[in-house]
């Protein structure tokens, strides 16, 4: 029966979902390149089939559980290495406030937040994405340049 529900009427639900979502806040290049289901596809093919049956998504949230007792939030002081760390506001598996505190903890990093994306943020909202991350590598250039 559930199997049923996810195909009849969640699937087609979700890729309504994505649809208009993508024509609110959507990326133009990427739909005239791929589509207007772009995003819809990406999810699809990303989660692979976890949402499937009940036992896939069990073990799919049963990883999550384990990720966080695994937890290295408390060595993150210690990275001097130069990060970008890029969130969406919408996400849900990782929300943009533990980014934002990711970026606090890592004394030399970068964040930005795209109002417009949730965990695809290149996906839903390239442009200014690529825009962040090559500011952030011609930085590190012209600290590269002031060092040597």
């Amino acid at each position: 029966l559930m199997e049923h529900i996810r195909y009849y009427f969640l699937q087609p639900s979700i890729k309504l979902f994505f649809r208009i979502y993508v024509k609110i806040f959507g990326s133009p290049l990427l739909q005239g390149m791929m589509g207007e289901n772009y995003l819809f596809d990406f999810f699809t093919q990303y989660l692979n089939g976890i949402c499937d049956c009940n036992e896939s998504l069990y073990h799919w949230f049963r990883v999550f559980q384990e990720l966080h007792s695994h937890s290295v939030y408390h060595l993150l002081n210690k990275i001097d290495h130069p990060t970008l760390i890029i969130s969406g506001l919408w996400d849900l598996l990782l929300p943009c406030l533990m980014s934002f505190e990711m970026a606090r903890k890592l004394p030399n990093s970068r964040h930005c937040c795209d109002i417009y994306s949730s965990h695809a943020t290149i996906l839903e909202n390239p442009e200014p994405c690529v825009y962040e991350i090559v500011s952030f590598i011609k930085s590190m250039e012209d600290r590269k340049q002031k060092i040597a």
